[in-house]
């Protein structure tokens, strides 16, 4: 299947040091978004003035959706990192369940680019392209990990991930003989 198809033109090596590398860049986008989520929320909160002319945007929706977005980032943060919230939520160990949460964390910190028509009266344009940007950039790093769900990578390296010995032999199969079940 998939996995053997991986297995035979990747090396284990390979696939983790990709992996590694993606879950760096995740870490520091996250961050970054997490950032971008408090940036805005005191430029909304402390320099925009109410918008007047588009009842789209206001000043408690994107509040709002901030503050949902810094706390959806948090989590991702702490579950990239691997801490005490992978024994709560082992749902998201899978590279799928993370492209769902960081995908939707992307979308919803996401400033919609009809922000720059309001630029006289509300938000700084810069505080509006970092956001942008660190949103663009998570969304990539959650497509990353959807394609390599795809190719089952998550089942490859469940063990090796985080390992400190070979990823060869951390990830062999063992030698022992699986009976079925009789019943």
């Amino acid at each position: 299947g998939i996995v053997g198809l991986v297995g035979a033109l990747f090396s284990p090596r390979q696939i983790l040091v990709a992996l590694r590398l993606l879950k760096a860049v995740t870490v520091s986008m996250i961050a970054l978004t997490a950032t971008a989520n408090l940036v805005y929320v005191a430029m909304v909160e402390f320099v925009a003035q109410p918008y007047v002319d588009n009842s789209y945007f206001g000043i408690r929706r994107d509040t709002v959706l901030r503050v949902y977005g810094l706390g959806l980032s948090v989590l991702a943060l702490m579950i990239e990192m691997d801490k005490f919230t992978m024994k709560n939520f082992k749902v998201l160990k899978g590279f799928i369940a993370r492209f769902v949460l960081l995908f939707f964390v992307a979308c919803l910190t996401y400033v919609h680019p009809a922000q720059w028509a309001n630029a006289n009266n509300a938000v700084p344009g810069s505080a509006v392209m970092f956001q942008m940007v660190c949103s663009i950039m998570l969304a990539c790093c959650s497509f990353f990990y959807a394609i390599f769900g795809l190719l089952c990578l998550d089942r490859f390296t469940s063990r090796a991930f985080l390992s400190t010995q070979d990823p060869a032999a951390s990830t062999a199969i063992p030698a022992r003989k699986y009976d079925a079940p009789s019943y």
